[in-house]
Formats: structure tokens, sequence, C-alpha cells
């Protein structure tokens, strides 16, 4: 069996990640808890971690469920490679008494369709209220709206070019009547910041700093209080940052604010409005949307059951059993 010191393991199985094509970000995913385990355990030889290490590492850190699921899951992978590198034995992993544990259910925050034309008024700078209308009506993540090009949005079919970064594929997606009046609308100021708007400048694009200048007053340079300028040749850095101002503008504080609250809340409008009406492909519908894979991950988001929505549906108030009694009235004791 070689040997391995732990430091030199990580990084080699790290140029691996990036050889069969993860991205910077889910590789980083990767990287985080091996670095802890490196700080923690110190730069032993891979053939001397030992379960106890494993239990050490999960008593220090007060990981949340979901946490420490990720964590244990990308540790199993990286001691499968040194396997495969014959850094440990073949038939030893100290991770094998660990397993994944039950993560609670949380309600993520989002708003309610009464609270559309509020977030979107609350967006006091156009380019940020753009970016709230094309969460809302489309369900597109920061990444996707970050990178959409004016050509992008085609007003005669009515359709919107997007492309989905997670999952690296393009998605034609649907322009709803309400996205169509708030791109015109948007458009219409771009043009008259910027000049005649050109198809491939970035829809949401950056802005140079704030106009400056000395301020006698004051003794030092100060906002003139002309706007910034745009920079359509260039994208917008943190698109999620207009989400967060718009929904702190209407009273919503607390971690996970940002895109996804405007995404998961346009997604479970839409799904509610299909089920009233009687639609029973609603979660796929809402699943093309999204862009998701899965229906499961689709329940999940929304934070979904359908299996007891359909059941509360068909039983709540009616008859389970149709004709197993005889019609009855019954004293209703909530009268007295």
């Amino acid at each position: 069996m070689r040997t391995k010191l732990l430091s030199d393991a990580i990084e080699e199985y790290l140029r691996h990640l990036t050889a069969v094509g993860l991205t910077p970000g889910t590789r980083k995913t990767h990287e985080i808890p091996l670095r802890k385990a490196l700080t923690l355990w110190g730069n032993i030889y891979v053939s001397n971690i030992k379960p106890e290490h494993i239990d050490r590492i999960f008593s220090h850190y007060p990981w949340a469920p979901a946490t420490r699921n990720l964590y244990l899951g990308n540790y199993k992978l990286f001691l499968a490679h040194c396997r495969r590198h014959n850094w440990i034995p073949r038939d030893y992993d100290p991770t094998e008494s660990w397993r994944p544990v039950k993560v609670p259910r949380k309600e993520m925050p989002r708003i309610g369709i009464e609270d559309f034309a509020r977030v979107l008024e609350a967006a006091t700078d156009p380019r940020d209220r753009a970016v709230v209308a094309l969460g809302l009506f489309t369900f597109c993540r920061a990444s996707e709206v970050q990178t959409l090009k004016v050509r992008d949005l085609d007003f005669d079919r009515e359709l919107v070019d997007l492309y989905r970064h997670k999952t690296k594929e393009g998605d034609v997606m649907p322009m709803p009547v309400e996205l169509r009046n708030e791109m015109l609308r948007w458009l219409n100021i771009y043009r008259s910041i910027a000049g005649e708007v050109q198809p491939d400048w970035y829809l949401v694009p950056a802005k140079d700093p704030l106009p400056m200048a000395w301020d006698h007053r004051l003794g030092r340079l100060a906002p003139t209080g002309a706007p910034a300028p745009l920079r359509p040749t260039k994208p917008m850095s943190h698109p999620y940052r207009a989400s967060q101002r718009a929904l702190r503008a209407i009273g919503m504080s607390g971690k996970g604010l940002g895109g996804h609250v405007l995404r998961r809340s346009g997604a479970r409008v839409l799904f509610d409005r299909l089920r009233t009406e009687g639609y029973d492909g609603a979660l796929k519908r809402v699943q093309a949307m999204l862009g998701h894979t899965s229906a499961q991950h689709t329940e999940t988001y929304l934070g979904l059951d359908v299996e007891k929505v359909q059941r509360n549906e068909m039983f709540a108030g009616k008859a389970m059993f149709p004709g197993m009694y005889e019609v009855a009235t019954v004293t209703d004791l909530r009268a007295g």
C-alpha cells in the first residue's frame, strides 16, 4: 500500500474533480470539508485516518443536518478515491458506521400573490425592478438573469431564451403578459439612459460608480445625485442584491433573502392556481418552469407534499365511502 499525506491526497483529489468537469462552485463544495479535516486532524497520512477521526470532526463542528449529510457524503467520496489509489486498504472505510440523518423540512421564505405588485414597486431602481420581474415571472435563477442579453427577449413569439448554468442547457421560456409589460418598461428606460439598445447588450447590465464631486461644505468627495451610468457590455455582478433590496423594502428580514424567494414565490403561486383550476399536471408544469430534473426536488423547493395536498382535496368534508351510511342530520355542535 502506498503512503500519502492528507494535504497531498486532497490536492490530487481536487485536480481529479477539475479533470472530470466539476464546476469551480461544486469543486469548492467538496474542498471545504476536506480543508476542515486537515485543520482539525493535522497533516496525517491518509492511511492513519481512523473511525475516531470521523467521530471527532462531526463532534467538533455543530453542522446542521443538511450540511452534515453533505459533508459525510463528501468524506465518503474522498475515501473511495483514496481506496482506488491504494492509499488506504481497499476493504477499509472509517465512515462505515455513519449514516445520513433525517433533515427536518422547514418553510422557506416566499411571498404571496398579494405582495407581487408591492415588491415590484419597492424596487425603486428601474434595473432592480427588471431583475425582480424576471424572478417573479420566469422563476429564473440569479445566474440566469445575469447572462441574459437583450436579444434573448423575443417579443414577436413572446418567449425568453434562457441558459441554465446549473444544468448547462438552454431553455426557451414563455413570456407572460406581466413580464412583457415590465420588460418594455425597462427597455424604454434603458434606451433613455444609454441610447439605442443593442441586441448583444446585457439585459440587466453593470453600473459605473456613482458620479462624485468635491463637496466644499463636507470637505470631501460626495455623490452628485446623478444616477450611475450603465455599462451595457458588462453583466450585473450581484443580481440577488436587487431582490434583497426590494424584499427588505416590503418588510422581509432574516437569512435566505434573494432571487430564490422570488423564484419560489412565483412557482408556488402558479402551482396553487393550477391546482385550484383542476389541472392534474400542476407539479410537472411548475417543474418545467423551474428547470428541475425531478418532481421530488420541486416538491421540496415549494414546501409541498403533493400526495397530502391531493388527499385533503379528495376527502376533506366529503364522504370517504359513499353509500356506507344513509344521509343523516347531525347537530352542529359549533352552533351553540
